[in-house]
């Protein structure tokens, strides 16, 4: 695969090749979590994670029927257009290698601040590319025909959000799509325990100085930025509850992994015994199930300008 990445970037953005042995983690109660100064994300990075995230694709992909909402299928299987795309805040790379495996003709780069790249899912046309997205991205400019993130509330601070959203606009190719993907902070329906729960979560994001109303707030930051168009918001239901269909027992699952992730950072916000707080995610699943409690999924999709045709 052709080196991509901006010289001048040499220094801090790395291709990587498997798995990346030389970066540190801290351990808490068992789980693995990222051992990166100034990084406030709070879920852990372990092998139980990468599984959550697994199972989080799927379900996503399930919810949206398909892995992106931006009109660009055409542009990905046109062998002669050679697409790239980048996911940024890739994780484990599922989406990237869903993704790559459907359309073997473009190419994909999954960037992430500490990627672990699964050794049984190498791909010809797929590869990591381990960088700070708050450093820059280390791309030349107009290098993208389509840019997906999701996902990232709990990655960059708000007052980060715009100098992010620049430098996506600034790699993406003009008539270039770029696509970002989030979940409210806020559960609908909620009960007792569960709005606890959501309050806490909302509090620990607060802290970290993370965007808490990202759900109305992308679209104005795609609108404020001046090079896209075609601004489009869609949305699904995140629909909880077994008594629902195949998908709510995905999302109930899914949820639940998410929630037992998030229990090292919400512990000093809840203020409760270890056996308290176990008590409040049991109560917390069973209203899941009880209540169809939901959430609202969103995209965020547009097109750079492409200002040779004005």
């Amino acid at each position: 695969m052709e080196n991509i990445i901006d010289e001048s970037f040499a220094n801090t953005a790395n291709l990587v090749d498997g798995k990346n042995s030389d970066n540190k983690f801290r351990f808490i109660d068992g789980r693995r979590f990222h051992n990166i100064k100034h990084l406030k994300y709070p879920l852990p990075n372990d092998d139980e994670e990468y599984e959550r995230l697994n199972y989080q694709h799927a379900t996503f992909r399930c919810l949206w029927q398909g892995n992106f909402t931006s009109p660009v299928k055409k542009v990905l299987d046109n062998s002669e257009s050679k697409a790239k795309v980048l996911d940024v805040g890739c994780g484990n790379a599922s989406w990237i290698f869903d993704m790559a495996r459907e359309y073997p003709d473009a190419t994909f780069i999954g960037l992430d601040i500490l990627p672990d790249q699964p050794e049984s899912t190498k791909l010809s046309n797929a590869a990591y590319v381990q960088h700070n997205v708050l450093d820059g991205l280390p791309f030349e400019d107009s290098t993208f025909d389509f840019i997906h993130q999701r996902l990232s509330n709990s990655s960059f601070p708000k007052q980060k959000w715009m100098f992010v959203i620049n430098e996506l606009v600034r790699i993406l190719k003009p008539g270039g799509y770029l696509e970002i993907m989030d979940v409210e902070v806020r559960m609908r329906q909620a009960g007792p325990a569960m709005q606890r729960f959501y309050d806490a979560i909302n509090e620990m994001m607060i802290m970290n100085d993370f965007d808490t109303d990202l759900y109305h707030n992308v679209r104005k930051y795609f609108a404020e930025q001046g090079e896209l168009e075609n601004i489009n918001q869609v949305e699904r239901k995140l629909i909880y509850g077994n008594k629902v269909d195949e998908l709510g027992r995905m999302v109930i699952n899914s949820g639940n992994m998410f929630h037992n992730g998030l229990k090292q950072a919400l512990t000093p916000i809840l203020k409760t015994s270890s056996k308290e707080l176990d008590d409040l995610f049991e109560s917390s699943a069973k209203e899941l199930n009880e209540l169809n409690c939901y959430r609202i999924c969103f995209r965020v999709y547009a097109n750079k300008k492409n200002n040779s045709l004005n």
